[in-house]
């Protein structure tokens, strides 16, 4: 009698690396996630979970492309700026795929979105918004409005959120 020993090898999906580590978040942004043992045919979920608030967690569900990458899209979500660690989880076994030596932090960097009032009365004080995404409290901006013939005027305040930045703007000096 001859007798048979099946052996089959499983490699533990395991990511290294994902590019870039800074996004400008419009609506949906994609990341390259680099690793191994990823199943080409299967789902798998890229949690971002925020470092300030770990309770704020957003997910995407994404198939790998090959054994080595996959490709993942940064929900609009995270569009309040700030840092995330990034976690993937294998949908069938939601098991962890996450690297084996530290964390990798998403940063959201400045995007300007739109810019409102287009025109403004250049007699009248006026205050001029800007949105975007990934603003921050903590830093300083400046705002300044300029003529063709090179006159410039500086906002006298920013006021910052998340998402916008208001700059107060005094009556024009300048002739018209």
């Amino acid at each position: 009698s001859h007798n048979s020993l099946v052996v089959r090898m499983f490699v533990q999906p395991c990511w290294s690396a994902a590019a870039p580590s800074a996004l400008p978040i419009q609506s949906s942004s994609p990341i390259i996630i680099y690793g191994s043992g990823f199943i080409p045919s299967r789902d798998y979920i890229c949690r971002f979970i925020s470092v300030s608030n770990p309770s704020v967690i957003v997910s995407s569900t994404t198939r790998a492309a090959t054994f080595s990458l996959l490709s993942c899209l940064v929900p609009a979500a995270l569009s309040i700026g700030g840092k995330y660690v990034l976690s993937v989880v294998d949908s069938v076994t939601v098991a962890a795929v996450d690297r084996d030596r530290g964390i990798f932090e998403v940063n959201v960097v400045e995007h300007v979105t739109s810019v409102s009032p287009s025109n403004v009365d250049a007699s009248y004080s006026s205050i001029v918004t800007i949105a975007g995404i990934g603003f921050n409290n903590a830093s300083s901006y400046s705002c300044s409005l300029s003529t063709s013939q090179g006159g410039v005027i500086q906002s006298t305040n920013v006021a910052v959120s998340s998402s916008a930045l208001a700059c107060s703007f005094p009556s024009w000096p300048y002739e018209a």
